[in-house]
């Protein structure tokens, strides 16, 4: 046995240095050209992570412009995990791929949860959860029944919680898909539970090995988001209030005193507009990707571009608003536009902005120029170059680069379709991005 060991080492390390003592001289003649390379083999790879497109490559300068992204807050009466949420009007909506948001004082072993909730995300599973306890931060880190409505399958859901996930029962239902209202009712009755969904029974479970003793009420949404309203206990309206914040989408800041309300009934594209209430000069600023600030040059145009309307103080009258760029803190004042003609009704509008000096950490602004109520949506900031940014495409040609490979897991958002990728980029709808969850598709595969 041990000869055969050694013949297992030692021959192939004979072979070895046979080889080794009988190498090969190569000789390369450098100067002998046989084939040619193309130079249009010479390029990089990008997508859309880490902002390579949208705040990147993409010229566009604001960051935020649909205003999908939602005005987070703390709520009264409740502890969020996992996510940040967002409310608008007594709405609130999950700002991230999986929360819960858990009511502290609300006690329930024996009475009814209701609520309405509209999934927000191609994918995205939501609804009540009930009998919680020992919540933390953790996509399952609670104990607790989830009582759930799944988009990606158009099923209700039925599970139970003990710091995992326990499916118990799943059913078609046809009211389970996306961007539909739906309200879903629980009767708890201890270990029993009864659910309706948009009025009609659909399930009855009775925990008989193994009940849970949690009493806490609680909303939660995964695999995307989802909206809540009207969320009730025996009847009684719950209130979903923030705490001090203004209702203002979460990539802006408030100017001077406007009165902010996320809206999610009147937008233009995508989910959500911006509402502005208050006096002239009142308004809101956008200071680009992550509040870097907005780099503008003296002289050089920035072209201002977006969807408006609004309504008057006085009757009969139209208001104005006006668009600007200022230094970060808005002391120093580099241009301004003023739009006229704001009506009731979503118009599109116009204005060229040339700054008086030179500033790599500017903001835009959008203020009202009378007293009123102004809605905003879809706010583009660009230059002549648009859709471009012309110091990346200038880099990229000294480079000698001759394609970008535009490719990647943005494709695995189920809403990444070529079909809401043609005509104007500032009337193309929104999607949940896979990198990022309030995606544009202002700048997309036809680019």
């Amino acid at each position: 046995m041990v000869n055969n060991v050694l013949k297992t080492i030692l021959l192939p390390l004979c072979a070895l240095f046979f080889v080794m003592s009988s190498a090969q001289t190569l000789t390369v003649d450098a100067s002998a050209v046989v084939a040619d390379i193309s130079p249009l083999i010479y390029g990089a790879g990008m997508e859309d992570v880490n902002h390579e497109i949208y705040g990147g490559l993409y010229d566009q300068r604001i960051f935020g412009e649909g205003f999908e992204e939602l005005a987070t807050m703390d709520f009264c009466g409740f502890t969020a995990y996992d996510s940040p949420w967002g409310i608008s009007d007594g709405r609130v909506q999950l700002g991230g791929q999986h929360g819960k948001l858990v009511a502290n004082s609300i006690s329930l072993r024996k009475g009814t949860v209701e609520v309405e909730m509209r999934l927000e995300g191609a994918s995205s599973i939501g609804g009540l959860i009930v009998e919680v306890s020992r919540a933390g931060e953790g996509m399952d880190t609670f104990d607790g029944y989830e009582i759930s409505l799944d988009a990606t399958r158009g099923a209700f859901v039925f599970g139970k919680h003990k710091q995992n996930w326990q499916p118990i029962a799943r059913m078609n239902a046809e009211a389970a898909c996306q961007d539909v209202w739906n309200t879903l009712r629980v009767e708890v009755d201890g270990a029993t539970f009864t659910v309706m969904v948009g009025g009609k029974h659909i399930y009855t479970y009775t925990d008989r090995d193994d009940p849970l003793g949690g009493t806490q009420v609680g909303l939660r949404s995964v695999n995307g988001s989802a909206s809540f309203r009207h969320l009730k206990i025996d009847g009684r309206e719950v209130p979903l209030r923030g705490e001090g914040a203004a209702e203002l989408s979460a990539m802006w800041d408030v100017v001077a005193g406007a009165t902010c309300h996320h809206d999610g009934d009147n937008s233009f594209t995508g989910r959500y507009a911006q509402r502005i209430d208050g006096r002239r000069g009142d308004g809101i600023a956008n200071r680009g990707l992550n509040r870097w600030g907005i780099a503008v040059s003296q002289g050089v145009p920035m072209h201002s571009v977006l969807y408006l309307r609004g309504k008057a103080q006085r009757r009969g009258k139209q208001i104005k608003a006006c668009v600007a760029l200022q230094n970060a803190d808005g002391t120093v004042e580099y241009a301004r536009a003023t739009l006229a003609g704001i009506t009731d009704r979503w118009q599109l509008f116009e204005a060229d902005l040339v700054p008086d000096a030179s500033d790599p950490n500017a903001r835009f602004v959008l203020s009202l120029a009378d007293e009123g109520t102004l809605w905003a949506d879809q706010v583009l900031l660009a230059t002549d170059h648009y859709p471009y940014r012309h110091d990346l495409t200038e880099a990229f040609c000294a480079e000698g680069l001759t394609f970008l490979r535009y490719g990647g897991t943005m494709v695995n958002a189920p809403d990444y379709l070529t079909r809401n990728m043609t005509g104007s980029p500032l009337e193309r709808e929104p999607y949940d991005g896979h990198w990022y969850l309030n995606a544009t598709n202002g700048f997309a595969i036809p680019e």
